[in-house]
């Protein structure tokens, strides 16, 4: 297993990281005169099949399961101890075609499809939503809280985001770590390109922090302020489109963007996003997807102190490997399971247990979750290229400014990680992380 955590550097400089194996890199800015500090944080973690695997094996988890463990993992980062907090955007890929994408308040996960020059067809936004003070369900949701207002667009006159891992002070007027859970299918994406005569060779994942949708999210705004009303899910469908837009016209000013290194991708999105007037720090990870090849990478973005982003980063996989390891009755019985949170779990993912996988001619640009079968999975591998467009090569060099590039093992909330048959480490990682909550 490779994991790489970034988190800021006692410089406060720029940082990036390149891994041409695996495929994978990033670039932070630090937004000089609108941020004096950089409190972004992000990781990137190889999965294996066991890793996705219950340790009493009755076959992988399904898309499903996963985004349910993503889910539980987020509320048990969610520690009293922070003093900070962050926005969070977790895009886990199964290696079978599936993107579970997790997302907490306005950062943002992107699936762009190339054909075999590297051309971009076409730009998704993996979450459906965001959660801010600019979304009337969350404004709904927050002053149902007692003592909850919203003030100059920030809850209680303090934060302009309505969900975060930690802001402790926050936690009873309403700001929670209840993440949207968006599964989106790339087999049905492709199918359907196919059927415009678009032919995919290559998927990529794009995370970043809100840093780099400001600007477009600014033209959304005025549009939105110009029509006298607006229902929300239109006002959340104008936002994911703009954005969309706002990443494709990016890609096309660029010469077959998808053969480009990743850090050096990620660094033009950054650049660019600085010079559109962006008001925040700017971090993008960047990652080419390879059949068989699954992977976990997330983008932080603090606020207040940098430990939230920071811990979040650099205990996101180890917990999360934790949930996946327990067996289907182990994870429901406990708190923060889904089954334990149905009211706010449903609020947030309706779709989530309406079963049916996603149609090949249904459309995708919401992602919807999907329940994918052992049947349905083999059959759908067979359909999707194994081979990226680009050269894999052997050298695993990071070249980083402020990299942590790690084997086995990682520094999870305890010094270990736990191996697949190790149920006593599992059961350790949980139960730190739960009483760090109980703390609260």
């Amino acid at each position: 297993m490779t994991q790489i955590i970034s988190t800021p550097n006692a410089e406060n400089s720029d940082a990036f990281g390149f891994n041409s194996h695996y495929q994978f890199g990033y670039y932070e800015a630090v937004n000089h005169g609108h941020r004096n500090a950089q409190q972004d944080a992000l990781t990137w973690m190889s999965l294996s099949e066991a890793d996705l695997t219950p340790k009493f094996p009755v076959g992988h988890l399904n898309a499903q399961d996963i985004g349910y463990r993503l889910w539980t993992a987020y509320r048990l980062l969610d520690s009293s101890s922070l003093k900070g907090g962050t926005t969070a955007s977790t895009t886990v890929y199964d290696g079978k075609g599936s993107l579970i994408t997790a997302t907490i308040a306005d950062a943002a996960s992107f699936a762009v499809a190339y054909d075999e020059i590297g051309k971009p067809l076409e730009v998704i936004r993996l979450n459906r939503r965001v959660h801010t003070t600019q979304n009337n369900d969350e404004i709904a949701r927050i002053c149902e809280n007692e003592g909850s207002f919203i003030s100059r667009n920030r809850v209680n006159g303090a934060l302009n985001i309505t969900r975060s891992i930690g802001d402790l002070s926050l936690k009873h007027y309403g700001v929670c770590s209840e993440a949207d859970i968006d599964i989106f299918d790339l087999h049905a994406w492709k199918k359907q390109l196919a059927s415009q005569g678009l032919a995919v060779s290559t998927f990529q994942v794009i995370n970043v922090c809100d840093g780099f949708t400001d600007p477009a999210d600014a033209l959304a705004t005025t549009e939105i302020k110009q029509k006298a009303t607006m229902p929300q899910e239109e006002q959340d469908k104008l936002r994911k489109v703009k954005q969309e837009k706002y990443l494709l016209d990016i890609l096309n000013t660029l010469k077959n963007p998808g053969i480009l290194r990743e850090d050096q991708l990620a660094k033009i999105l950054v650049d660019q996003a600085l010079k559109d007037e962006s008001k925040d720090n700017v971090s993008a990870a960047v990652h080419t997807l390879k059949l068989g090849r699954r992977m976990l990478m997330g983008v932080y973005d603090g606020h207040g102190f940098d430990d939230a982003a920071c811990y979040v980063a650099e205990n996101i996989g180890s917990i999360f490997k934790a949930q996946c390891k327990l067996i289907a009755a182990e994870y429901r019985k406990q708190v923060y399971s889904i089954y334990n949170n149905l009211v706010s779990y449903e609020r947030d993912n309706p779709q989530s247990f309406k079963g049916t996988a996603q149609s090949s001619t249904s459309t995708v640009s919401s992602p919807k979750p999907i329940q994918r079968t052992d049947a349905m999975t083999r059959a759908s591998v067979q359909a999707l290229p194994g081979q990226s467009i680009f050269p894999i090569d052997n050298d695993d060099d990071m070249k980083s400014k402020k990299a942590k590039y790690e084997e086995t093992p990682v520094k999870p909330i305890l010094n270990f990680i736990p191996d697949d048959d190790d149920d006593d480490s599992v059961k350790l990682i949980i139960a730190d992380a739960l009483s760090r909550k109980a703390k609260a």
